[in-house]
């Protein structure tokens, strides 16, 4: 397919506030997660009820996404990302104001919920700005948000050893973020720009649709048993000390920053489904490498790739998704996106359980094996390009 690079002012001026809007959300999110031991130690309570109350969070974000899509078909995107927005700042400070473990667990929940929210809405715009833009620009938002992860958990450390309140922090945060992203939210591209408000307010789970949401759990059970599991591979498995034990996360996280900011070129050039095979046949390959070897800088490398080959998996399952017939945008990618989040929950304690079964090395494989699912899957993305 030939892309035409011609982009209108208004285009180029919604791409640019909706890279803000991950990038900052990125940052906001990421900036509670250094202080979760002190909460814990300030509220009195155990490891487990910490692990009990941390679940709100998914709950919430499950209860609101389909529902998420259908209230954007009917408001649209632009609308729900303004209100969702502003309640994702409210939301994110009453966070720190938790003084019980009920209050922890409801607080997180109704914090999800808007996080579903949010997600959906900034990946329903993200669809329209790139079927505006003419041309593979969803990698680039994705790397938005990685690049905000990493400047959120930077802030996050740094209030936490300066023992600034969080509460404070999450505040000082939330505020000068929503107030870059008012300054800019009126280039949304508008309702005009998606379906109708008559369009199919859910998505029937056609084929293509159950096949990218499977796409999507693959990936991002792999995703996130890396996150939960790396360090605790390179501490357990390769005896590594307290100061490398990082490493591998480190390496994984700044390799699919890289894939996230070169994704959308690769595709432009070679297509998503060849994009996807190559990435992911080299995250199969390179993991395997990583669980056969206790070599420190092989298993780096390993998780390098890892982070490499699942880069551009969700910003091409999305792209994918909005481009499906008979179906809208943001029902398609509510569908997705929870089917995502289905995976990312169930990844690091099933790992946790077969890892209690067998080895850690054991359920790690479990990451190539549905890596390899999403090689072999590779042909559903192709859509994108309709």
């Amino acid at each position: 397919m030939t892309w035409v690079t011609t982009v209108d002012r208004s285009t180029t001026r919604a791409r640019i506030s909706l890279t803000l809007v991950f990038f900052l959300h990125a940052t906001v999110f990421a900036s509670w997660t250094p202080h979760i031991g002190d909460l814990r130690r300030r509220l009195g309570i155990s490891e487990a009820e910490l692990g009990v109350a941390l679940m709100g969070e998914p709950l919430g974000s499950f209860a609101l996404m389909l529902l998420a899509g259908a209230i954007i078909v009917r408001l649209g995107s632009g609308r729900v990302l303004r209100w969702s927005l502003r309640a994702f700042a409210v939301t994110t400070v009453m966070i720190g104001l938790s003084g019980s473990l009920l209050s922890l667990f409801l607080l997180l929940a109704l914090w999800g919920g808007v996080l579903g929210t949010l997600n959906i809405a900034m990946n329903t715009q993200a669809v329209t700005v790139e079927k505006k833009h003419r041309q593979p620009i969803m990698s680039s938002f994705h790397a938005a948000w990685s690049l905000g992860a990493f400047a959120g958990s930077a802030l996050g450390s740094l209030g936490n050893s300066t023992s600034l309140p969080l509460v404070l922090q999450l505040a000082i945060t939330a505020i000068l973020a929503l107030a870059v992203i008012e300054s800019v939210n009126r280039w949304f591209l508008p309702q005009a720009d998606e379906e109708a408000p008559t369009a199919p307010r859910f998505a029937r789970p056609t084929r293509p649709l159950l096949v990218l949401s499977l796409i999507a759990i693959c990936g991002l059970f792999s995703e996130g048993a890396a996150v939960a599991w790396s360090s605790v591979y390179f501490r357990d498995v390769l005896a590594v000390g307290p100061g490398l034990v990082g490493l591998g996360y480190g390496a994984y996280s700044l390799s699919m920053f890289i894939g996230r900011v070169v994704g959308d070129r690769i595709v432009r050039f070679f297509g998503p489904v060849v994009t996807i095979r190559t990435l992911t046949g080299l995250a199969c390959g390179g993991f395997t490498m990583a669980l056969l070897s206790r070599d420190l800088v092989v298993a780096t490398l390993g998780f390098a790739l890892l982070g490499l080959g699942l880069a551009c998996v969700m910003p091409l399952v999305i792209r994918a998704a909005g481009a499906l017939s008979g179906v809208s945008t943001p029902a398609a990618v509510a569908a997705v996106s929870t089917s995502g989040w289905f995976g990312v929950v169930l990844g690091p304690p099933l790992i946790g359980i077969v890892a209690s079964a067998l080895s850690l090395t054991t359920a790690l494989a479990l990451v190539v094996v549905l890596t390899g699912v999403v090689f072999s899957l590779a042909p559903a993305v192709r859509s994108a390009h309709r």
